[in-house]
């Protein structure tokens, strides 16, 4: 089974919203709920709509441009980034989410609640998401390394090899199949270093046992796919987390150990087990809803949930989607 931090943490949360989030979705697929589902599981809200577009800008654009030496301009970054987000504001906005793929639709593609959900907003919620994108960009050349002896900057220019949103590095925990999307390996000394880029103020957030994954999924692929070459040691793997906004911008190393990566593989393999005991390996169209009865479980799990306007409607309709009457309730829901 494919295994992820996400889905880990989803499945532990409610089973229902497991098979919303990890079972049900398919764009192309025929079954109007199956779209839904796509829909929903992709829908940010607006803080999650600004890292999002922070992210596909520096993976687009400006790590191509100091991996090739080009000339930095984060002013202009920062407006072009601005811009993306207003075209991705429009795509959303006039629903064409509904009929283009993200390939066809590229960097443009996006759904927000405000529109999907109509999710209650002000304009100046808006604004404060162009603002916090704008700054995230403007943030990057003074971010300092966890050593203060040079900038993230200085840093990445001297790496002999910059590689964005790396989808090919993965491992095998048991019967658990861990692929983590990575937002850059930055290659120094002939080492890899890992930055995980984040455009967040919550004060609790701890981004750590992200990074362990993904630097077990590098060190396992290089050692047990990747034969030909000499094998890492943990220590040969630095796991950098760039908060481009907190504290005005800030670079935390975190620890990798044998230790610490040896807890996580235990928690994936049981985590794993869990879900397999449950799906029985069947392919998602082969798994029925009624195998994650609704429950009510109330208060922030639901409320926070981007599937909690359609799970309400199957549970009050026998499992059975009706388009229309979704849409009313959606309506109805938010102007309660």
């Amino acid at each position: 089974m494919k295994w992820s931090h996400s889905t880990s943490n989803v499945f532990r949360q409610c089973r229902r919203k497991y098979f919303f989030s990890d079972v049900l979705p398919a764009h192309r697929h025929s079954n109007a709920l199956r779209r839904k589902a796509f829909e929903l599981k992709n829908m940010q809200d607006l803080t999650m709509w600004a890292g999002s577009v922070v992210d596909a800008y520096l993976t687009q654009e400006i790590i191509p441009s100091i991996a090739q030496g080009q000339p930095l301009d984060f002013e202009s970054f920062a407006e072009a980034a601005v811009q993306l987000a207003n075209a991705q504001f429009d795509f959303s906005s006039q629903g064409l989410y509904a009929n283009q793929t993200k390939e066809a639709a590229g960097m443009v593609y996006c759904i927000l609640d405000i529109h999907e959900i109509n999710q209650p907003y002000e304009s100046a919620d808006v604004d404060a998401a162009y603002a916090t994108i704008r700054q995230a960009i403007l943030n990057i050349p003074r971010l300092r390394m966890p050593d203060n002896r040079q900038s993230l900057l200085e840093f990445l220019q001297q790496a002999y090899s910059l590689r964005a949103d790396v989808t090919n590095r993965y491992m095998r925990v048991e019967e658990a199949y861990v692929c983590p999307q990575i937002d850059l390996i930055a290659y120094v000394n002939g080492k890899p270093v890992v930055i995980d880029w984040k455009v967040s103020l919550s004060p609790t957030s701890d981004y750590a046992r992200q990074l362990i994954i993904i630097g077990l999924a590098i060190l396992r692929h290089r050692n047990l796919v990747v034969t030909s070459k000499q094998p890492y040691e943990y220590s040969d793997i630095r796991l950098l987390e760039v908060n481009l906004i907190k504290d005005g911008g800030h670079v935390w190393e975190h620890a990798f150990t044998q230790e610490r990566a040896n807890d996580i593989l235990d928690d994936i393999n049981l985590s794993s087990g869990d879900i397999t005991q449950l799906t029985k390996d069947r392919l998602p169209k082969e798994i029925p809803i009624t195998d994650f009865p609704g429950l009510e479980y109330g208060g922030y799990l639901c409320d926070t949930c981007p599937f909690y306007a359609l799970c309400t409607h199957l549970n009050q309709h026998n499992n059975e989607y009706d388009e229309e009457a979704y849409a009313e309730f959606v309506r109805a829901y938010q102007c309660a």
